[in-house]
């Protein structure tokens, strides 16, 4: 079972109150998962459940921390719930909360916008962050939606729906996803989502992308002048159909001319969640990054 041995934590900044997983030897290196998806934008519902089994691995050695963001699943309603501001607000509040003073990040689609957003604004408490499929972030990023996502069967996150969602998006066959599925879908029923649809999912999503792109811009700022702050490691998969590995590795370039310490890795066979298409690949490639970069620090301090 996914999470079944986290413990449930909630923060909160302003008005934005969040769940967070919890687990893993206290005082090891940790590690800020942050998913991605947008309520009204996104044809599934995203959360904390998103990146399945692959939480538990990195636990075993590792203090880790999964956001369930508050625009999904188990997170409460809030007007500035959307923004990357208020999403990294929460990430830093789950480290205090756990009495964490730095961390590695690790971003999957637009929690890749979030994570980027914690690197500039409080560079002092990231270690790393690893940007995994995530268009949004690149110099030609895709809408949320994406042409890949038209004309999802009606209505919005319902049962059929969500279905269509993994299977367009995922390389495997949707039978292997069918635990984080039937998580999506139980997710959507909650009364937030009932919030959600009173708000409006175009309204919402129109507010989202405006402020990711502002974002994007920000990042790629940052990444021409000075750099950006902290090691980069980019995880694309081969077969996503929102992106190219072309994109991926003009991204790659375009972090790497300042930032020397960034990675570029391609995963085969994986689509938009190479974390459930390949998790012994997406650990591995994931962990080794995380270890080097700790190995490194320690090794400069002595």
């Amino acid at each position: 079972m996914i999470m079944e041995n986290f413990e449930k934590i909630t923060v909160s900044a302003g008005s934005a109150e969040v769940d967070v997983y919890v687990a893993g030897p206290e005082g090891a290196t940790c590690v800020l998962f942050l998913h991605g998806g947008v309520p009204g934008a996104s044809p599934y519902a995203s959360g904390a459940h998103i990146w399945g089994d692959c939480l538990n691995e990195f636990a075993r050695e590792r203090r880790v921390a999964v956001l369930d963001l508050p625009s999904m699943a188990t997170g409460r309603w809030s007007p500035d719930m959307f923004m990357a501001e208020t999403n990294a607000a929460l990430g830093l509040a789950a480290l205090d909360a756990i009495g964490v003073r730095s961390a590695h990040v690790v971003g999957h689609d637009t929690g890749g916008i979030t994570g980027m957003t914690l690197v500039m604004d409080a560079p002092e408490r990231i270690s790393s962050i690893s940007i995994v499929a995530s268009p949004m972030n690149a110099p030609t990023g895709d809408t949320i939606a994406g042409v890949s996502l038209t004309s999802p069967p009606l209505p919005i996150l319902g049962d059929e729906c969500q279905r269509w969602a993994f299977n367009r998006l995922g390389y495997s066959h949707p039978a292997l996803f069918e635990t984080i599925i039937g998580q999506s879908i139980e997710a959507a029923k909650t009364t937030y989502y009932k919030a959600v649809g009173d708000f409006g999912g175009r309204k919402i999503a129109e507010m989202a992308v405006a402020n990711f792109r502002k974002v994007q811009y920000r990042q790629w700022e940052v990444a021409r002048t000075r750099g950006i702050p902290v090691p980069v490691q980019i995880v694309w998969s081969a077969n996503d159909p929102r992106s190219t590995i072309e994109i991926g590795r003009t991204f790659f370039g375009l972090i790497a001319e300042k930032q020397q310490a960034t990675q570029f890795h391609v995963i085969n066979r994986a689509g938009a969640f190479p974390f459930l298409d390949q998790p012994e690949m997406f650990t591995s490639i994931v962990s080794a990054f995380l270890d080097g970069v700790t190995e490194e620090k320690r090794h400069l301090s002595k």
